[in-house]
């Protein structure tokens, strides 16, 4: 009777551990996912982002952009990516980091993954802002006279380079079905025009991790990078 009590009063203590171990495994296999999304989740309390729009301020300082890149601030490339505009895409980047950086770098390794997020990312803000919105401003149209000073902040673009990377890694007979998709999905937002910028380097880094993902290899993750916690 007291095995039956002590049973229903709670879990057991090996459950408890099992769990926490299962954990404790996952997270070490994918070490860059984990540091990217505690960063973020760090600076949004820091800034106060989770509740409220980031101050205009803060995004002058840290936030990308043509006009950034112009006077030398090129650490912007890197800085925009832990922060957000505010708690929808807050909320919305912390639950897109574990579905595009974790499952990839779950999938090919850390090192991978951090070639790829980082490679598009900062490869797809360059091509917007001198391959793209230099010309238009250049162009004289009067639409793109404020694309120079928007600056944009947030790691969507390395994560969408992540998702196209990942698209080697799944079966040939859904590859191109869920490739499909994606691209109809960018393409679709794209077309709304609520945020040219944003939506532009989604589909090109969305498209360069097609590309880098194809050259790395659908070579299972390395030793080095992590256990797989399903391994007792």
């Amino acid at each position: 009777m007291q095995g039956d009590v002590g049973d229903q009063a709670g879990p057991r203590p090996d459950g408890a551990r099992h769990l926490a171990a299962f954990l404790r495994r996952g997270l070490a296999r994918v070490p860059f996912a984990t540091a990217l999304w505690l960063a973020v989740a760090a600076v949004g309390i820091w800034t106060g982002t989770w509740r409220h729009e980031l101050h205009p301020a803060k995004l002058q300082r840290w936030g990308e952009g043509l006009e950034q890149l112009w006077n030398g601030r090129w650490w912007t490339l890197l800085t925009d990516t832990v922060f957000v505009h505010g708690p929808v895409m807050y909320w919305g980047i912390l639950a897109f980091i574990p579905v595009s950086v974790g499952v990839y770098e779950w999938l090919a390794g850390s090192r991978r993954a951090l070639v790829v997020f980082w490679l598009t990312d900062i490869a797809g803000s360059l091509a917007v802002a001198l391959g793209i919105v230099l010309p238009l401003y250049l162009s004289g149209i009067v639409v793109a006279d404020l694309l120079p000073f928007a600056n944009d902040v947030g790691m969507s673009g390395g994560g969408f380079g992540c998702v196209g990377a990942t698209m080697r890694h799944l079966p040939r007979r859904r590859r191109r079905p869920i490739t499909m998709l994606i691209t109809v999905y960018l393409l679709l937002h794209f077309a709304t025009l609520l945020d040219f910028g944003a939506d532009t380097l989604h589909l090109l880094t969305f498209g360069g991790g097609l590309v880098l993902g194809r050259w790395l290899g659908r070579d299972a993750a390395d030793p080095t990078d992590g256990e797989d916690p399903c391994r007792a």
